[in-house]
């Protein structure tokens, strides 16, 4: 885009969009709008660019799922991505690409009650480096 137009590309090259390019422009109008719970999820980090921003409220809007399944008795629930359900015994764990950055996070385990006297183990981590 940078090489189409300059304007479009980079604060660098005499955007127009209070030293902004348009690209950015347009992120940065689109962050504003969002609502004051998602603007106190997404705080704007040192060096972040607005597009960066934008993409990370799009993630925020979007229905979390889980990307990737790790074990042999795991499944999506009825092929959808953000219910998964064990199939037996085994272990299993699940993954996805959501990044939590700010605010309260939470996660619902519908554990079957003979589960728990068989020792069921729930655990959430963060993204690893």
């Amino acid at each position: 885009v940078r090489a189409t137009c300059k304007a479009l590309g980079s604060a660098d090259d005499g955007a127009e969009f209070n030293g902004l390019s348009m690209m950015d422009e347009a992120a940065r109008r689109f962050c504003d709008s969002a609502s004051d719970e998602e603007k106190a999820m997404l705080p704007r980090y040192e060096g972040e660019s607005w597009i960066e921003l934008y993409h990370h409220l799009l993630m925020l809007r979007a229905r979390l799922t889980f990307d990737q399944l790790v074990g042999c008795c795991v499944e999506y629930q009825e092929g959808d991505k953000a219910t998964v359900h064990r199939t037996c015994g085994s272990s299993a764990a699940i993954c996805g690409n959501h990044i939590m950055r700010a605010g309260k996070h939470w996660a619902t385990f519908v554990v079957p009650a003979g589960a728990l006297s068989a020792g069921a183990t729930v655990g959430v981590i963060r993204p690893l480096p």
